[in-house]
């Protein structure tokens, strides 16, 4: 028998060297280094709420969220109701969101009852303290003239506010804590017409005052609400010619 010198010193034959686990090593560690650079951590999902500054901020609705396409303006009422302009499913308008249920208020889609007309844009709104959502609008094609007014939606039925008037501006963004705004009335052809203005709880209209305007004592005014208190304040300044002036009437307290 042919004994060679490995075999002597108690060593495995070359022939009996078997590389299979090498092999299997290597290509092992070739698959675990494939796996690490194509894995990558899940992306953690954004909190519910942020906290900044003393302040708990929870996300409400955003562009792509129940069909909406815009959003431009939110507003919250005292009692936490939440309303939003925007464009949702095509349709432009105000629409109330709680949670994921999302209720359309008015739109350019939006026919009144009675025979009013229908309405072509929703330019302001507010949230009453009891919820219910008020809001101006163009309306057109119906029993009323064509022209802006203030309406009321309550448990989704709208119904015309007071002045009932064509012609009036409303502002119900700019609530009182009971609920009333400011509505202004401009009368006769610039410069000579008479401005009005009324405060309204959309049931009852109370004159404010009103003066006139003409070619030889033209009159410049800004009524703003500056404190959503029943009892509010809101200045107006008056300035007659030569301009600029300085004549500036002191703000009534219209309780």
């Amino acid at each position: 028998m042919k004994v060679n010198q490995r075999q002597i010193m108690g060593l495995p034959s070359r022939a009996s060297k078997r590389p299979f686990p090498w092999l299997l090593f290597s290509l092992l560690s070739i698959l675990l280094a494939l796996t690490l650079s194509i894995w990558r951590p899940a992306a953690q999902a954004a909190p519910d709420a942020i906290t900044a500054n003393g302040w708990t901020i929870t996300p409400l609705i955003a562009n792509g969220e129940e069909g909406f396409t815009t959003l431009s303006v939110g507003r919250v009422g005292d009692n936490g109701r939440t309303v939003v302009a925007g464009i949702r499913n095509g349709r432009t308008g105000i629409f109330i969101v709680q949670g994921s249920s999302v209720t359309e208020v008015a739109s350019d889609s939006t026919i009144l009852p009675g025979g009013l007309g229908s309405i072509s844009f929703v330019s302001d709104f507010g949230v009453a303290p009891q919820g219910d959502v008020l809001f101006s609008a163009n309306v057109a094609g119906g029993s009323l003239p064509a022209g802006s007014y203030a309406f009321r939606s309550s448990n989704g039925t709208i119904t015309q506010q007071q002045p009932t008037a064509s012609g009036f501006s409303h502002t119900p963004s700019q609530l009182t804590s009971d609920g009333r705004w400011l509505a202004q009335q401009s009368v006769g052809t610039f410069p000579n017409h008479t401005d009005t203005y009324q405060l309204t709880n959309g049931t009852t209209a109370t004159p404010v005052f009103s003066f006139a305007n003409s070619s030889a004592a033209c009159v410049t005014h800004t009524a703003s609400q500056t404190t959503p208190t029943p009892t509010a304040w809101w200045p107006i300044t008056i300035k007659r010619p030569p301009f600029p002036s300085s004549a500036d009437a002191a703000p009534p307290n219209w309780a």
